[in-house]
């Protein structure tokens, strides 16, 4: 995953792109994102392990309040150098 400032960028057949509004934190997409990777590479359908476009935008995305998603993104990042310290 990569996250760009860029309001215009040239992407690749191979390459999803979402956009985002002022209502939904970036940090909180990148963690939601992160705990659905493995089930999205899971419904690979070839033999090169990718995430398919249809898979991503059937996927269901939790959405609380911005203040609430400000919240997650903070006990999370929070909670990370432990979890990192523990090996998790």
């Amino acid at each position: 995953m990569a996250f760009l400032k860029e309001k215009k960028v040239h992407i690749a057949r191979q390459v999803m792109s979402i956009r985002s509004s002022e209502k939904i934190s970036l940090g909180y997409v990148k963690i939601y994102l992160t705990t659905q990777i493995e089930n999205l590479k899971s419904k690979a359908k070839s033999m090169i392990p990718g995430i398919a476009r249809e898979d991503v935008i059937s996927s269901l995305f939790p959405l609380p309040p911005l203040a609430e998603q400000k919240r997650i993104v903070a006990a999370i990042e929070k909670m990370m150098p432990l979890c990192e310290k523990l090996g998790v």
